[in-house]
């Protein structure tokens, strides 16, 4: 299984950290948003071993920042499909 970790826009031009939709931290400039988000991806990937993704999360779309793989012996194309979707 694996994890995302979503920076999204509030309303007020902030940004704000999400993994797996729960709330990680508010009130963020963007550049922090996005260096909180992949450093802990980086510390999840790094404990668990599971394949971790960072985006960048608009009403429009999602665009990837970070990819922390799974060891090759253990991946499987199922896992990218399933947290892209």
């Amino acid at each position: 299984m694996s994890v995302v970790y979503s920076i999204r826009a509030s309303r007020n031009t902030q940004w704000y950290v999400t993994i797996n939709r729960w709330v990680v931290c508010r009130q963020l400039k963007l550049a922090p948003a996005i260096k909180l988000a992949r450093q802990l991806a980086r510390e999840e990937h790094t404990a668990s071993g599971r394949t971790v993704f960072v985006e960048l999360a608009t009403e429009n779309l999602s665009i990837l920042l970070a990819h922390y793989p799974r060891e090759a012996a253990e991946f499987s194309g199922a896992d990218v499909m399933s947290a892209v979707a």
